[in-house]
This record gives structure tokens, sequence and C-alpha cells, in this order.
């Protein structure tokens, strides 16, 4: 057995939702713990009629990333393993942070960090980071 921490992972797939793995706490917009997971799979095609949880509706709607070159603002990365906070922005992106891993379609370790902000609108125009393309796009979708 392996004394080293788990790794907190945000796998970004081709055409496909956030695959979330490790320590995971959903936020709500007051920092309440809402829910507990060990693997979550999040829409970011705007589309899921379960945000921010993915229904499927990607493979529906057209919806397209090939999620292998992902540059964006991440945060240092942390040196003590912590669970990752996930909190759905009311009409907006997902907040992350803690300690995690973003991975690309293909595999690859794009980074580690502590904080970013993902597209949950499928609207950015630098996926899978947020760019603020949810204001004007209109995007609807409840904290929790």
């Amino acid at each position: 057995m392996s004394s080293e921490p788990s790794r907190n992972t945000i796998e970004v797939t081709e055409n496909g939702p956030f695959v979330v793995e490790g320590e995971i706490l959903f936020l709500d917009p007051n920092e309440q713990p809402v829910r507990f997971e060990v693997s979550a799979a999040l829409c970011r095609c705007g589309q899921s009629k379960e945000k921010p949880f993915c229904d499927g509706s990607h493979e529906f709607e057209g919806f397209c990333h090939a999620a292998l070159t992902l540059e964006g603002k991440y945060g240092e990365p942390s040196a003590e393993a912590v669970a990752v906070s996930i909190e759905p922005l009311a009409n907006g992106p997902l907040f992350v942070t803690g300690a995690f891993c973003l991975v690309s379609s293909d595999g690859k370790t794009i980074c580690e960090g502590s904080k970013t902000v993902l597209c949950r609108c499928g609207l950015s125009e630098n996926k899978p980071f947020c760019d603020g393309s949810h204001k004007e796009g209109g995007f609807v979708a409840p904290t929790m």
C-alpha cells in the first residue's frame, strides 16, 4: 500500500464532460458543503438538464472540443493533498480550489494547480477555462 497521497484529477474528455476523481467537495454559494463524491462527470457543454452534472446531452448537441491543448490560469500547485472544492457559480463557470491535476483527453498532465475557473456553458474560446462567454451567451444554470 502506497503512503503517497491520492491525486485529485480533472480530466477534460474529448467532446464530453469533465471527469473529476479524488476527494471532491461541492459547495453552494454560501460555501456550505453540499455533496461529497469519489468520482463525478460534470457538464461542460452547457446543455445538461442535471447541471452541474453531465447527463449525456453533449452527444446530441454536437459539442466539440478535442481537449488536447489546455492553456489558462490554474494557480500554484499545493504541497498538500487536500480535497478539491467545486463551486458551480449561478449562470456561470465552475470555480475550483484545492489540489488538482488537470489532464488532457490524451491522458497527459497539463498542469497541477490550486485554483481555476472552468467553463460549463460550452461557449468559451479558451476551453476548458472560462473566458466570460457565458455572460454574452445567456447561459442559465443554478448553483446546485
